[in-house]
């Protein structure tokens, strides 16, 4: 399924190309329901990923991230295709939507824990019909991989003593 997945051209700017890899690969990974989660908890050991793997680190090193590229392509590739794995995985559990939006709602006017007030004022509107969801899941997936996105960008352009270290132990 991984050679399904178009491999961005390599010219593109490190935050567009993984933009492309990774809703492209949503598209593809959610019509083969575990292969995502596969993915994240064995790793791409199909020959197709390798030259994805290998030109998305040299993306990231043309970038400037020098010794961690390995460690934010795996970051990553890992956040958004878990969260790949985790709609397969809802699909298991079709009435979720609906018994979360009754569940939040009953705390509307609760003064006492306004974090969940707020969310119920959000819940009203949520609607439960699978056109809505699948926008829904799609927004969600577009936040999450711009939010990863502004993570590693953070890491290349914060402070300069980090900067090209392992974001594990700090070792240059």
């Amino acid at each position: 399924m991984t050679a399904l997945i178009p491999v961005p051209d390599s010219g593109l700017a490190w935050r567009d190309w993984f933009s492309a890899l990774m809703l492209d690969g949503r598209a593809v990974l959610r019509r083969y329901p575990g292969v995502a989660r596969r993915i994240v908890v064995v790793g791409p050991t199909m020959p197709s990923a390798m030259s994805t793997i290998d030109t998305g680190i040299k993306v990231l090193q043309r970038a400037g991230f020098g010794e961690p590229a390995t460690e934010i392509y795996r970051y990553l590739i890992n956040s958004v295709f878990m969260l790949v794995a985790v709609e397969d995985d809802q699909e298991n559990f079709p009435g979720a939507r609906a018994s979360m939006r009754k569940t939040l709602t009953a705390f509307a006017a609760d003064a006492d824990r306004p974090g969940l007030a707020f969310a119920a004022a959000q819940a009203v509107g949520w609607s439960i019909e699978p056109a809505d969801l699948a926008k829904q899941a799609l927004a969600f997936f577009q936040m999450t991989v711009d939010r990863s996105l502004d993570g590693a960008e953070a890491m290349l352009t914060g402070d300069a003593s980090r900067r090209g270290r392992c974001p594990h132990c700090g070792a240059a």
